[in-house]
C-alpha cells in the first residue's frame, strides 16, 4: 500500500471488504452498506469516509485487486438478483437499486452474468411451473 492510500484501511470480515478511514474514529464499516447508503457513488462513499475518490479507489484496488467501480456493479446486481428470485418486480427492483431506469439496470446485469433481468424471471418462472 503506498503512502497515499495509509490512510485507509480494508480488511476481510466474512468475506467481504470493510473499511475504516483513518481519518474517522470507530470500527471498520460494511463497505456494502456504504455503497448502498451512498446508492453506490463512489464520490459520496468518499466524502462520508472524509477522502478522496482517487484515494478511495486506489486502496480499493490495492486491496481487492478490482476497482471499487466494478466490484460494485457486481454487488448492485448480485441484490438485484436476490430481489427478482424474491417475485419483486423489475420496476421496483430497478428502483431499490437506485438504477435511472430499467435500460440502465438491463445492461449493468447483462455485462456481469450475460442474460437480462427479462429472461432471468423468464427462466425462474419456467422453474416454478416445472417443479
Amino acid at each position: 500500500m503506498n503512502s497515499q492510500t495509509q490512510v485507509i484501511g480494508f480488511q476481510a470480515i466474512r468475506g467481504e471488504p470493510y473499511v475504516q478511514s483513518k481519518k474517522l474514529a470507530g470500527p471498520p464499516v460494511r463497505f456494502l452498506s456504504l455503497c448502498q447508503e451512498h446508492y453506490f457513488c463512489l464520490s459520496q462513499i468518499a466524502q462520508a469516509l472524509e477522502i478522496s475518490p482517487t484515494t478511495l479507489r486506489k486502496a480499493f484496488h490495492d486491496y481487492a485487486g478490482i476497482s471499487p467501480k466494478a466490484w460494485m456493479t457486481q454487488q448492485r446486481v448480485m441484490l438485484s438478483i436476490r430481489l427478482i428470485r424474491e417475485g419483486t418486480s423489475l420496476n421496483e427492483v430497478s428502483k431499490k437499486m437506485v438504477y435511472s431506469d430499467y435500460q440502465h439496470m438491463a445492461k449493468e446485469f447483462r455485462s456481469v452474468v450475460n442474460f437480462t433481468p427479462k429472461s432471468m424471471m423468464k427462466i425462474l418462472k419456467e422453474r416454478q411451473i416445472s417443479s
